[in-house]
């Protein structure tokens, strides 16, 4: 009940009461004689109104006490708020909030973004699990839709529908890219993979990295999981574990297995390096690197397998092949098919006394003379 209505009930209600009491006074002499000679007995209705009247005025009496008290304490809190809001004023808040724009401003200031209060530098992503513990979730700026980032901490996210894993990634636009492990970036593209650390996709499709700092720019289906190494183009091009630092640069399913040493396989379809590596594949089909410092341009199926034939190199043809312990250093084939300079004679194991000179039409042993050699003691 409202204290206006209570008050006006009051009011009503001693007016009533005055009125009975006033027509009591105004009975005749009589009655009020005998009212003094018999004992007189108490009107049950007068009582209630009075009883009741009593603990109107004790309600209303209560509710105003309490109204007072409340406005009592919205003077402490408006004048705290008063307080508050002058010393804002006198701080200056970096902010500057533009209504009209929809706009917030933040001039001659850092914006710093944390998971927790803790700020010790750079985590060292070798030195932390894959995923993030007590701070997921935490530290992150999002911009755009359908992000999931509950398991990320400290990273960046823009674009659509990108996720995220461990800490201090970052999606740079692009869709449905996927990061974990620790500090990988993710520019455009959609649908790319990066699970190492430190690495980087730009503008790929269904790219996939893995280990320390290895990159793929461009491209469909390509994998790069070795450090320090990279694809560049092409489609379903792959550099496996300790390739590092070898390059795989446009063409399709090209295959870079373990390396010594950085190699790399320009364009072409279907061409392998695999061994002790620093060799070069430039475009050709289905050729073969097996040994250091070796290199085939062009041709296609070509091989070169020999452990000491170093420094050799084939130029175009078809299905030639070097092979064999006994092949030297040095070995040029230019052309030709299905040449074989393979040599696995007996007693010629870990000699390099055979070199040889491959030319279209026809083969011969290079005439140098072979070096001394005599069997161990």
């Amino acid at each position: 009940m409202k204290p206006t209505a209570i008050a006006l009930g009051v009011i009503l209600c001693l007016t009533v009461a005055d009125a009975v009491h006033s027509q009591q006074h105004r009975q005749s002499s009589s009655s009020r004689r005998r009212r003094r000679r018999s004992s007189p007995k108490p009107n049950s209705a007068d009582c209630g109104l009075a009883t009741k009247l009593m603990s109107e005025m004790v309600d209303l009496r209560a509710e105003l006490n309490a109204m007072k008290k409340g406005a009592r304490e919205m003077e402490e809190e408006i004048l705290t708020l008063k307080k508050e809001t002058e010393t804002l004023k006198a701080k200056g808040l970096p902010f500057e909030v533009d209504y009209r724009d929809k706009t917030v401003l933040l001039v001659g200031w850092n914006l710093k973004v944390l998971a927790s209060e803790e700020d010790e530098g750079v985590r060292e992503p070798r030195k932390m699990p894959p995923t993030c513990k007590e701070d997921c979730g935490k530290g992150n700026l999002i911009v755009g839709r359908r992000h999931r980032y509950s398991g990320a901490a400290e990273s960046f996210f823009s674009g659509y529908g990108h996720n995220a894993e461990g800490y201090g990634h970052a999606f740079l636009g692009g869709h449905h890219n996927k990061a974990a492990h620790a500090h990988n970036a993710i520019a455009g593209g959609y649908t790319n993979v990066a699970s190492g650390e430190s690495g980087f996709i730009a503008g790929a499709r269904m790219g996939k990295t893995g280990k320390l700092a290895s990159t793929i720019v461009g491209g469909f289906g390509n994998t790069c999981n070795s450090s320090l190494a990279v694809v560049v183009g092409g489609k379903d091009n792959v550099v496996k574990l300790s390739a590092s630092y070898s390059v795989v640069i446009g063409g399709v399913n090209n295959l870079m297995l373990s390396t010594a040493w950085p190699s790399a396989i320009f364009g072409g379809q279907s061409n392998l390096i695999n061994h002790n590596g620093s060799g070069v594949i430039m475009a050709g089909y289905n050729n073969t690197l097996m040994t250091m410092h070796a290199f085939t341009v062009g041709g296609a199926s070509n091989m070169i397998n020999s452990p000491n034939a170093r420094h050799s190199g084939m130029v175009g043809g078809i299905g030639n092949l070097l092979a064999g312990w006994g092949v030297g250093e040095g070995n040029l084939v230019m052309g030709g098919h299905m040449y074989n300079a393979s040599s696995y004679e007996p007693g010629t194991w870990g000699r390099k006394d055979k070199e040889y000179e491959i030319v279209p039409i026809t083969w011969k042993p290079a005439n140098v003379p072979p070096p001394t050699w005599k069997p161990p003691q």
